[in-house]
């Protein structure tokens, strides 16, 4: 996707990064006879996916600058599994941030994959207030 980026779009666009990274909680309560802090626990599990968040993100950066052309700005969306999906955030940060074009990669799920767990590019597609570009993944040679 970031390839498609360099070759496609212009140096004069605002270019943000956004990447959102899941986790789910542990559910307070769940287990009442095992000695858990879920406060704690729960904080260490965001934390955890901040972290990974943010590492890929610089991940991204560097593989952009390799492109040749650098993002203005990075977002890291940390979304609570239990509370909201994955598309829904997308879709609030959408329309807080109003872009002119959304370009989102795609893992190829397939027919099959897309009806049990759905695809967030067509949930997009289908209900973003924006352009949205699907860029698939090129194979790779073996």
């Amino acid at each position: 996707m970031l390839e498609w980026c360099s070759r496609n779009l212009s140096i004069t666009d605002r270019i943000v990064l956004l990447h959102v990274a899941p986790f789910t909680p542990f559910p307070a309560g769940l287990y009442p006879s095992i000695a858990i802090d879920y406060v704690k626990e729960n904080h260490r599990i965001k934390k955890s996916a901040h972290k990974h968040g943010h590492h890929f993100l610089k991940c991204c950066v560097a593989a952009c600058h390799k492109l040749g052309f650098m993002p203005n700005e990075t977002k890291l969306l940390l979304v609570n599994n239990r509370a909201m999906t994955i598309k829904q955030a997308i879709l609030e940060s959408i329309e807080h941030h109003s872009p002119d074009m959304l370009v989102v990669g795609t893992q190829g799920l397939g027919a099959l994959g897309r009806a049990f767990l759905g695809s967030v590019s067509d949930f997009l597609v289908h209900n973003a207030p924006c352009a949205v570009t699907i860029v698939r993944q090129p194979k790779s040679i073996s």
